[in-house]
């Protein structure tokens, strides 16, 4: 087995792991042996899953297996730094994802129901003191943005990416959209885990997915917020519908309409986010082929006045090693594309027992959402 089927085995290996790890502390909880905690048992049970597990667990093991430093895997899981401009064009998007999938959820739920399976409403509490609220927006937004992008954005997509782009990402989404080990929030959270990992590949950074991801749960916590506090902003999603009572026909075209435009935004502004890392990526290969190659240039300059000098011809031509620029920049124009080439992943093939461990994290996952959606456990 070569390196790359090394890297795919070790990666999937490790997520059947987390998988087998995650489904016995769910058990744990459904059978209430958090309790123990009081009322800090969510947040316990977040620490140990978030923290531990899908971060701290993904990011040592990984590093152990393959030999690297903690600091060159959180480099490969995509930890690369983006501008301030793709930053914004992130937050643009967050903010879009959560209002589309409100609807895509919605959608699913009323489908689900149809074969009698009554959708749970989480609950609010009557009081929501100002506190509550911040460790709401830590544990459910925060921790969950971070920790569930470095496991399925992170080791998952990339490893996987030497299978190929399509692939990578379908396995990222849907084993993304499985974890939740619910019937309710399956669909909508692999539609948007394949539209994260389809964004985490074509940027090579999961710090936009991990925005999106942010704002995905911290808005659906102030929303809830907004709710128990009576604001009018809880009422957004239901501005249309309630516009057009009089109308149902109305409303549902001005609906399609307010949807379709949400999606043409959302789509217009990955374009852009795409181009600008893009651009950034082609910026810091310039800057790194020229530094190489005047480096290479100026050890030549050195060189040749060393052997001059031996031969009694003293001539300092070092200056003439600053005004090669021109040369360079043929030198760039030349290998940029290539050097971009060079960092995209030769694909191969899975040997039997990769194959294996992704079934059998997919058969397990799906046996368990299964059970969600016939009997309502965990």
């Amino acid at each position: 087995m070569n390196e790359e089927k090394k890297t795919v085995f070790r990666a999937d290996l490790i997520y059947f792991v987390i998988i087998c790890i995650f489904v016995g502390i769910r058990i744990m909880s459904a059978f209430n042996l958090f309790s123990i905690f009081g009322s800090f048992a969510n947040y316990i049970f977040s620490i140990i899953v978030q923290i531990g597990l899908l971060f701290l667990f993904p990011l040592f093991l990984f590093s152990k297996l393959e030999k690297r430093k903690v600091k060159d895997t959180l480099s490969y899981f995509g930890f690369k730094k983006i501008s301030l401009k793709a930053i914004l064009i992130s937050i643009c998007i967050g903010v879009l994802v959560y209002i589309l999938n409100v609807y895509i959820a919605n959608f699913f739920h009323s489908i689900i129901r149809i074969f009698g399976y009554n959708t749970s409403s989480s609950s609010l509490p009557e009081k929501y003191p100002f506190y509550l609220f911040i460790l709401n927006i830590i544990f459910t937004a925060v921790l969950p943005g971070i920790c569930e992008e470095v496991t399925h954005r992170g080791m998952l997509l990339k490893a996987n990416g030497k299978l190929g782009m399509k692939k990578a990402i379908l396995i990222s989404g849907l084993l993304f959209g499985l974890l939740h080990l619910n019937i309710e929030q399956f669909f909508y959270a692999s539609v948007i885990g394949v539209f994260f990992g389809y964004v985490a590949y074509m940027t090579n950074s999961i710090y936009p997915t991990i925005i999106f991801h942010f704002l995905n749960n911290g808005i659906g916590v102030f929303m809830g917020y907004a709710t128990v506090k009576g604001w009018k902003i809880s009422n957004f999603f239901n501005f249309i519908p309630s516009y057009f009572s009089s109308n149902i026909m109305l409303a549902f075209f001005f609906l399609m309409i307010f949807i379709t435009l949400l999606v043409l935004l959302t789509i217009w502004l990955t374009k852009a986010l795409i181009k600008e890392t893009l651009n950034s990526d082609v910026k810091i290969a310039k800057r790194q082929i020229y530094n190489d190659s005047l480096r290479q240039i100026y050890l030549s300059e050195v060189e040749r006045s060393k052997l001059e000098f031996i031969n009694g011809k003293v001539d300092d031509n070092f200056d003439q090693v600053y005004g090669l620029e021109g040369k360079i920049e043929d030198i760039l124009s030349k290998n940029i594309p290539d050097t971009l080439k060079s960092n995209s992943e030769s694909l191969v093939k899975p040997n039997f027992t990769t194959k294996l461990l992704l079934v059998s994290s997919f058969v397990l996952m799906i046996i368990i959402t299964i059970f969600t959606f016939i009997w309502g456990i965990l």
